[in-house]
């Protein structure tokens, strides 16, 4: 079977804290008194927050891969066999994990592990999920 890859959906306020925590931080910091002085470091802040959620974004990617989900994030990969899948449930719970959504699925895997992820199209991926767990 040929790889199958999805992207995570991203909330958009989660865009807005990520891109919006530099400048905040950033204005903690500011001494300049000008207006324009002002809007130029708040723009120098802004770009590092660009610049993650791009990162976050790219790197992170939902791939069925063969008899396995290949979850990559921000440099980590999480390898899930297929046949180790026990449940698969919604949720949105706010832990951490590889998703730029709180609209997430849930699947718990072998002995007591699971990850929470947020592919943008989750029907196709819980559909292309169901097919291959049917023929592993």
């Amino acid at each position: 079977m040929s790889t199958v890859a999805f992207r995570s959906k991203v909330d958009v306020w989660l865009a807005v804290v990520i891109v919006g925590i530099f400048p905040a931080i950033g204005t903690i910091f500011m001494r300049s008194g000008s207006s324009a002085a002002f809007w130029s470091q708040l723009a120098m802040w802004a770009v590092p927050g660009v610049i993650l959620l791009g990162w976050l974004y790219w790197s992170t990617t939902y791939a069925l891969d063969g008899s396995e989900l290949v979850v990559r994030s921000s440099g980590l990969t999480w390898r899930v066999p297929l046949r180790d899948i026990r449940t698969i449930a919604p949720t949105h719970n706010p832990l951490s994990s590889p998703a730029l959504s709180l609209h997430r699925l849930r699947i718990e895997y072998g002995p007591l592990r699971s990850i929470m992820f947020s592919p943008a199209d989750r029907e196709r991926f819980l559909e292309e999920l169901d097919r291959r767990r049917a023929s592993v």
